[in-house]
């Protein structure tokens, strides 16, 4: 049995992520949370899983997703990508594992425009999150530097 994914967020990068899960032999994408209203300077996650036939979360909250009314139930893997509201304790007790992927350290640099306060304050970070889909392994890497250091 294929474990349950829902990914969360906007953009390119969540559909590629998407797109990942639904080839995934280990993994069912079984719901997308869309930041709403879509930004209009990336590509739609919401026309993209309509015409994959997913389910998706019309409000675009997290508290609306389909299984959160089964106290028993627990989704296996939750990814955030670039999503919009803060995620509650009471949903991440939900979730088995739950990533969050954001433009800069939190929560010193949340909410809008995450990168140009890090680079105003010349702290600079670098975060790569890989799926090697040979062994189906995530994989990580991290590096923190500043500009002098980056010269």
């Amino acid at each position: 049995m294929k474990k349950e994914a829902i990914v969360m967020g906007k953009g390119l990068l969540a559909i590629r992520i998407a797109e990942w899960f639904c080839e995934s032999d280990e993994y069912e994408l079984v719901q997308i949370v869309p930041v709403v209203p879509e930004p209009g300077w990336t590509d739609s996650f919401i026309e993209w899983a309509n015409k994959k036939g997913l389910s998706t979360v019309a409000s675009g909250h997290y508290k609306d997703v389909s299984f959160i009314e089964n106290e028993d139930k627990k989704i296996d893997l939750v990814v955030s990508v670039f999503y919009d509201k803060i995620i509650k304790k009471w949903f991440i007790d939900k979730c088995n594992k739950i990533l969050n992927l954001h433009n800069g350290p939190l929560p010193r640099y949340r909410g809008v425009s995450p990168i140009n306060w890090a680079l105003k304050n010349n702290e600079i970070k670098f975060l790569a999150i890989y799926f090697d889909t040979k062994k189906n392994n995530l994989l990580y890497e991290r590096r923190n530097f500043t500009k002098q250091q980056s010269k």
